[in-house]
Protein backbone atom coordinates (compact mmCIF):
# COMPACT_ATOMS: atom_id res chain seq x y z
CA UNK A 1 0.00 0.00 0.00
CA UNK A 2 1.29 3.32 -0.98
CA UNK A 3 2.81 5.66 2.03
CA UNK A 4 1.36 9.04 1.47
CA UNK A 5 1.97 12.90 2.58
CA UNK A 6 -0.15 15.58 2.70
CA UNK A 7 1.04 18.96 2.91
CA UNK A 8 -1.27 20.90 4.77
CA UNK A 9 -1.27 25.30 4.40
CA UNK A 10 -3.22 26.03 7.61
CA UNK A 11 -5.35 29.10 6.79
CA UNK A 12 -5.91 31.40 9.43
CA UNK A 13 -4.73 28.68 11.74
CA UNK A 14 -7.37 26.66 10.49
CA UNK A 15 -7.42 23.39 8.18
CA UNK A 16 -8.27 24.30 4.58
CA UNK A 17 -11.82 21.80 3.31
CA UNK A 18 -9.32 20.74 0.22
CA UNK A 19 -6.93 19.31 2.77
CA UNK A 20 -10.04 17.74 4.73
CA UNK A 21 -11.42 16.35 1.34
CA UNK A 22 -8.28 15.11 0.32
CA UNK A 23 -7.52 12.98 3.96
CA UNK A 24 -11.27 11.65 3.31
CA UNK A 25 -10.22 10.48 0.12
CA UNK A 26 -7.23 8.48 1.27
CA UNK A 27 -8.46 6.89 4.49
CA UNK A 28 -7.58 3.56 3.18
CA UNK A 29 -4.05 4.50 2.70
CA UNK A 30 -0.85 4.82 4.89
CA UNK A 31 -1.12 8.74 5.12
CA UNK A 32 0.49 11.64 7.04
CA UNK A 33 0.38 15.18 7.26
CA UNK A 34 2.82 17.53 7.37
CA UNK A 35 1.88 21.23 8.62
CA UNK A 36 3.80 24.34 7.76
CA UNK A 37 2.64 27.30 9.98
CA UNK A 38 0.94 27.79 13.03
CA UNK A 39 -2.60 25.77 13.36
CA UNK A 40 -5.22 25.71 16.23
CA UNK A 41 -5.63 22.89 18.34
CA UNK A 42 -9.34 22.10 17.36
CA UNK A 43 -7.56 21.88 13.38
CA UNK A 44 -5.09 19.09 14.96
CA UNK A 45 -7.99 17.51 16.51
CA UNK A 46 -10.39 16.95 13.20
CA UNK A 47 -7.39 15.80 11.27
CA UNK A 48 -6.97 13.15 13.70
CA UNK A 49 -10.80 11.71 12.79
CA UNK A 50 -9.56 11.46 9.32
CA UNK A 51 -7.35 8.38 9.88
CA UNK A 52 -3.92 9.76 9.64
CA UNK A 53 -1.13 7.98 10.97
CA UNK A 54 0.93 10.97 11.91
CA UNK A 55 0.86 14.46 11.97
CA UNK A 56 4.17 16.34 11.31
CA UNK A 57 4.50 20.06 12.89
CA UNK A 58 7.77 21.80 10.89
CA UNK A 59 8.73 24.19 13.02
CA UNK A 60 12.25 26.05 12.47
CA UNK A 61 13.28 30.25 12.38
CA UNK A 62 13.72 29.91 8.66
CA UNK A 63 9.90 29.04 8.60
CA UNK A 64 8.26 31.29 10.60
CA UNK A 65 8.12 33.95 7.49
CA UNK A 66 7.04 32.46 4.00
CA UNK A 67 9.44 32.23 1.51
CA UNK A 68 9.59 29.61 -1.09
CA UNK A 69 13.15 28.94 -0.74
CA UNK A 70 12.57 28.19 2.99
CA UNK A 71 9.33 26.21 2.74
CA UNK A 72 10.91 23.93 -0.13
CA UNK A 73 13.66 22.67 2.14
CA UNK A 74 11.66 22.34 5.00
CA UNK A 75 9.53 20.05 3.57
CA UNK A 76 12.54 18.46 1.46
CA UNK A 77 14.24 18.02 4.79
CA UNK A 78 11.43 16.16 5.94
CA UNK A 79 10.76 14.32 3.60
CA UNK A 80 14.64 13.04 2.85
CA UNK A 81 13.73 11.56 6.42
CA UNK A 82 10.69 9.67 5.65
CA UNK A 83 10.42 7.26 1.92
CA UNK A 84 6.89 8.65 0.89
CA UNK A 85 5.36 7.39 -2.36
CA UNK A 86 3.24 10.02 -3.22
CA UNK A 87 3.15 14.12 -2.22
CA UNK A 88 -0.29 15.73 -2.35
CA UNK A 89 -1.09 19.52 -1.64
CA UNK A 90 -3.15 21.84 -2.84
CA UNK A 91 -2.62 24.08 -5.42
CA UNK A 92 -2.81 27.40 -4.33
CA UNK A 93 -0.17 30.02 -4.89
CA UNK A 94 2.07 28.50 -1.99
CA UNK A 95 1.27 25.15 -3.64
CA UNK A 96 2.16 26.66 -7.13
CA UNK A 97 5.54 27.58 -5.69
CA UNK A 98 6.85 25.04 -3.99
CA UNK A 99 5.69 21.59 -5.89
CA UNK A 100 7.77 22.25 -8.79
CA UNK A 101 10.40 23.10 -6.50
CA UNK A 102 10.61 20.12 -4.59
CA UNK A 103 10.08 17.83 -7.74
CA UNK A 104 12.59 19.08 -9.82
CA UNK A 105 15.02 18.21 -6.67
CA UNK A 106 13.74 14.66 -6.72
CA UNK A 107 13.58 14.32 -10.16
CA UNK A 108 10.26 12.39 -10.42
CA UNK A 109 6.69 13.42 -11.76
CA UNK A 110 4.36 16.23 -11.03
CA UNK A 111 0.23 16.48 -12.09
CA UNK A 112 -0.05 20.20 -11.10
CA UNK A 113 -3.95 21.98 -10.22
CA UNK A 114 -5.90 18.44 -11.06
CA UNK A 115 -9.57 18.49 -10.27
CA UNK A 116 -9.41 15.18 -8.53
CA UNK A 117 -7.69 12.31 -8.50
CA UNK A 118 -8.22 8.24 -8.20
CA UNK A 119 -5.81 5.00 -7.63
CA UNK A 120 -5.81 1.77 -10.15
CA UNK A 121 -3.99 -1.10 -10.52
CA UNK A 122 -1.43 0.85 -8.06
CA UNK A 123 -0.90 3.75 -10.74
CA UNK A 124 -1.79 7.13 -9.69
CA UNK A 125 -3.60 9.38 -12.14
CA UNK A 126 -5.08 12.82 -12.04
CA UNK A 127 -7.91 14.69 -13.24
CA UNK A 128 -7.85 17.19 -14.92
CA UNK A 129 -10.25 20.20 -16.95
CA UNK A 130 -8.85 21.98 -19.87
CA UNK A 131 -9.65 24.42 -22.13
CA UNK A 132 -11.88 26.80 -19.74
CA UNK A 133 -13.10 23.08 -18.28
CA UNK A 134 -14.33 21.99 -21.88
CA UNK A 135 -12.36 18.72 -21.98
CA UNK A 136 -11.73 16.59 -19.20
CA UNK A 137 -8.13 14.37 -18.93
CA UNK A 138 -6.65 11.91 -16.70
CA UNK A 139 -3.03 12.22 -16.06
CA UNK A 140 -1.09 9.39 -15.31
CA UNK A 141 2.27 10.08 -13.58
CA UNK A 142 5.10 7.41 -14.35
CA UNK A 143 8.45 7.16 -13.60
CA UNK A 144 10.28 6.52 -10.28
CA UNK A 145 8.67 8.12 -6.78
CA UNK A 146 7.54 10.10 -4.69
CA UNK A 147 5.23 11.23 -6.92
CA UNK A 148 3.70 15.02 -6.59
CA UNK A 149 0.21 15.99 -7.32
CA UNK A 150 -1.48 19.61 -6.38
CA UNK A 151 -5.45 19.33 -6.14
CA UNK A 152 -7.14 22.85 -7.26
CA UNK A 153 -8.42 24.67 -4.40
CA UNK A 154 -12.18 24.00 -3.47
CA UNK A 155 -12.56 20.95 -6.20
CA UNK A 156 -12.24 18.54 -3.58
CA UNK A 157 -14.62 19.14 -0.37
CA UNK A 158 -14.99 16.59 2.44
CA UNK A 159 -17.76 15.08 3.48
CA UNK A 160 -17.32 14.39 6.91
CA UNK A 161 -17.07 10.93 5.98
CA UNK A 162 -14.07 10.32 9.02
CA UNK A 163 -12.06 7.12 10.34
CA UNK A 164 -10.13 7.32 13.44
CA UNK A 165 -6.77 5.51 13.87
CA UNK A 166 -4.15 5.80 16.34
CA UNK A 167 -2.50 9.22 15.53
CA UNK A 168 0.68 10.72 16.65
CA UNK A 169 1.41 14.62 16.60
CA UNK A 170 5.51 15.43 16.44
CA UNK A 171 6.89 18.60 15.93
CA UNK A 172 9.85 18.05 13.20
CA UNK A 173 13.03 20.55 13.75
CA UNK A 174 13.76 22.49 10.46
CA UNK A 175 17.75 23.63 9.91
CA UNK A 176 17.77 26.95 9.24
CA UNK A 177 19.29 27.71 5.09
CA UNK A 178 20.25 30.68 2.72
CA UNK A 179 17.66 32.70 1.20
CA UNK A 180 17.93 34.41 -2.26
CA UNK A 181 14.89 36.09 -2.46
CA UNK A 182 12.70 37.29 0.19
CA UNK A 183 9.00 37.99 0.34
CA UNK A 184 8.73 41.21 1.50
CA UNK A 185 4.48 41.54 2.15
CA UNK A 186 1.99 38.97 1.56
CA UNK A 187 -1.74 41.09 1.32
CA UNK A 188 -4.58 39.35 3.00
CA UNK A 189 -8.24 40.00 3.42
CA UNK A 190 -8.52 42.24 6.19
CA UNK A 191 -12.23 41.32 6.94
CA UNK A 192 -13.09 38.76 9.37
CA UNK A 193 -14.53 36.80 6.42
CA UNK A 194 -13.93 33.16 5.60
CA UNK A 195 -11.50 32.46 3.12
CA UNK A 196 -12.55 32.30 -0.65
CA UNK A 197 -11.59 28.39 -1.25
CA UNK A 198 -13.38 27.54 1.71
CA UNK A 199 -16.50 29.88 1.78
CA UNK A 200 -19.51 27.74 1.79
CA UNK A 201 -21.28 30.97 0.72
CA UNK A 202 -19.40 34.34 -1.89
CA UNK A 203 -20.96 37.46 -3.12
CA UNK A 204 -19.03 38.59 -5.95
CA UNK A 205 -19.11 41.85 -8.01
CA UNK A 206 -18.19 42.93 -11.29
CA UNK A 207 -17.72 45.42 -13.58
CA UNK A 208 -21.39 46.52 -12.95
CA UNK A 209 -20.43 47.83 -10.14
CA UNK A 210 -19.60 50.83 -12.09
CA UNK A 211 -16.84 51.71 -9.47
CA UNK A 212 -15.15 50.34 -6.47
CA UNK A 213 -17.62 52.64 -4.14
CA UNK A 214 -20.18 50.25 -4.63
CA UNK A 215 -18.02 47.06 -3.26
CA UNK A 216 -19.67 48.45 0.08
CA UNK A 217 -23.30 47.08 -0.87
CA UNK A 218 -21.57 44.10 -1.52
CA UNK A 219 -19.93 43.88 1.54
CA UNK A 220 -22.82 44.56 3.58
CA UNK A 221 -24.27 41.42 1.98
CA UNK A 222 -21.80 38.67 2.26
CA UNK A 223 -21.37 40.12 6.18
CA UNK A 224 -25.03 39.73 6.54
CA UNK A 225 -24.79 35.94 4.93
CA UNK A 226 -21.68 35.32 6.86
CA UNK A 227 -20.06 35.05 3.34
CA UNK A 228 -16.88 35.42 1.65
CA UNK A 229 -16.28 38.71 -0.69
CA UNK A 230 -14.54 37.97 -4.37
CA UNK A 231 -14.30 39.84 -7.52
CA UNK A 232 -14.15 39.20 -11.24
CA UNK A 233 -10.91 39.92 -13.20
CA UNK A 234 -12.57 42.57 -14.85
CA UNK A 235 -13.38 44.25 -11.67
CA UNK A 236 -10.02 43.61 -10.54
CA UNK A 237 -8.05 45.18 -13.61
CA UNK A 238 -10.65 48.31 -13.13
CA UNK A 239 -9.99 48.72 -9.62
CA UNK A 240 -12.63 48.01 -8.11
CA UNK A 241 -11.68 45.35 -5.71
CA UNK A 242 -8.23 44.27 -4.61
CA UNK A 243 -6.27 41.06 -6.45
CA UNK A 244 -6.69 38.92 -3.81
CA UNK A 245 -10.50 38.71 -4.27
CA UNK A 246 -9.74 37.58 -7.50
CA UNK A 247 -12.15 34.51 -8.71
CA UNK A 248 -11.46 32.81 -11.96
CA UNK A 249 -9.07 30.98 -13.80
CA UNK A 250 -6.10 33.00 -12.74
CA UNK A 251 -7.09 33.74 -9.26
CA UNK A 252 -9.12 31.51 -6.60
CA UNK A 253 -11.36 28.78 -7.63
CA UNK A 254 -14.13 28.18 -5.82
CA UNK A 255 -16.85 25.44 -4.55
CA UNK A 256 -19.46 27.50 -2.53
CA UNK A 257 -22.98 26.15 -1.71
CA UNK A 258 -24.53 29.34 -3.45
CA UNK A 259 -22.11 32.01 -5.30
CA UNK A 260 -24.15 35.11 -5.97
CA UNK A 261 -22.95 36.93 -8.94
CA UNK A 262 -23.40 40.60 -8.99
CA UNK A 263 -22.98 42.82 -12.13
CA UNK A 264 -20.81 39.95 -13.81
CA UNK A 265 -21.09 39.16 -17.54
CA UNK A 266 -19.24 35.94 -17.04
CA UNK A 267 -15.70 35.88 -19.13
CA UNK A 268 -14.39 32.63 -20.50
CA UNK A 269 -11.65 32.43 -17.22
CA UNK A 270 -13.98 33.93 -14.66
CA UNK A 271 -16.29 30.52 -15.36
CA UNK A 272 -13.68 28.29 -15.20
CA UNK A 273 -13.05 29.15 -11.63
CA UNK A 274 -16.69 28.57 -10.26
CA UNK A 275 -17.34 25.73 -12.13
CA UNK A 276 -17.70 24.06 -8.88
CA UNK A 277 -20.36 26.26 -7.26
CA UNK A 278 -23.10 23.93 -6.26
CA UNK A 279 -25.78 27.13 -6.78
CA UNK A 280 -25.26 30.65 -8.72
CA UNK A 281 -27.24 33.26 -8.49
CA UNK A 282 -26.86 35.75 -11.05
CA UNK A 283 -27.79 39.45 -10.68
CA UNK A 284 -27.64 41.30 -14.18
CA UNK A 285 -28.96 43.81 -16.73
CA UNK A 286 -28.33 42.17 -19.53
CA UNK A 287 -30.11 39.34 -19.63
CA UNK A 288 -28.18 37.66 -22.55
CA UNK A 289 -24.82 38.09 -20.69
CA UNK A 290 -23.27 34.34 -19.93
CA UNK A 291 -23.29 33.50 -16.83
CA UNK A 292 -26.79 34.85 -16.75
CA UNK A 293 -27.63 31.66 -18.81
CA UNK A 294 -25.86 29.37 -16.63
CA UNK A 295 -26.84 30.91 -13.42
CA UNK A 296 -29.42 28.74 -11.68
CA UNK A 297 -31.06 31.61 -10.13
CA UNK A 298 -31.35 34.95 -12.78
CA UNK A 299 -32.21 38.54 -11.45
CA UNK A 300 -32.72 41.29 -14.54
CA UNK A 301 -31.70 44.73 -13.11
CA UNK A 302 -29.87 47.29 -11.01
CA UNK A 303 -27.82 45.56 -8.06
CA UNK A 304 -27.20 48.74 -6.77
CA UNK A 305 -31.37 48.27 -6.28
CA UNK A 306 -31.45 44.54 -6.18
CA UNK A 307 -28.86 43.85 -3.77
CA UNK A 308 -29.65 46.39 -1.15
CA UNK A 309 -33.23 44.74 -0.85
CA UNK A 310 -31.76 41.61 -0.63
CA UNK A 311 -29.90 43.03 2.19
CA UNK A 312 -32.41 44.14 4.50
CA UNK A 313 -34.55 41.53 3.69
CA UNK A 314 -32.48 38.99 5.08
CA UNK A 315 -31.69 41.30 7.99
CA UNK A 316 -35.24 41.53 8.74
CA UNK A 317 -35.36 37.61 8.50
CA UNK A 318 -32.91 37.35 11.02
CA UNK A 319 -34.25 39.93 13.54
CA UNK A 320 -37.59 37.69 13.27
CA UNK A 321 -35.93 34.57 14.05
CA UNK A 322 -34.07 35.93 16.99
CA UNK A 323 -37.23 37.52 18.30
CA UNK A 324 -38.70 34.23 18.43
Amino acid sequence: MARILVISEPTRRSITKTTLGILEKLADFDTEVAIIGKIDRASIDLIQKYGVTRINLLKGDCIKKYSPEAYSHALNTFIENNSFDVIIGSATPIGQDIFPNLSARYGTALASGVNDFFFKDKKLFGTKRLYNGKCIVDIELLGPKPWFITIVPGALNSKNKKRKRHCKVLEFNIPDCDIHAQVSEISNNPAARPPLEDADIIVAGGRGMGNGDKLSILAELADTLGAALGASGGAVDSDFAPKEYLIGQSGTRISPLLYIACGISGAVHHIAGIRNAKKILAINTDANAPLMKMADYAIIGNLHDIVPAITKQLSVKRHDDLVE
